[in-house]
């Protein structure tokens, strides 16, 4: 019996549906006739969510980057004074 498992789903399949939860991002683990779980496969490609969060994330590093480079403006206080 396989199980794929993605978060906290896990989902009995057949071995016919392997490459299809494989594509979908779930981790393969294969259960013994003594009830261990082996695992026996990773995803191998990339969700759309995964890409979507790894582009997100390379522009906020980017943005952090610029921000930090620029140095940071004193504000301007009006000039003072000399009072009566």
């Amino acid at each position: 019996m396989l199980l794929a498992t993605k978060g906290n789903r896990e989902v009995k399949i057949s071995p016919d549906d392997k490459e299809k939860y494989l594509d979908a991002g779930y981790s393969l683990f294969e259960k013994g006739e003594d009830g261990k779980v082996q695992k026996i496969e990773q995803p191998v490609k990339k969700t759309p969510e995964m890409i979507a969060l790894e582009e997100e994330n390379a522009a906020l590093k980017e943005r952090l980057a610029s921000l930090e480079s620029e140095p940071e403006e004193e504000p301007k206080t009006p000039a003072k004074g000399k009072g009566k």
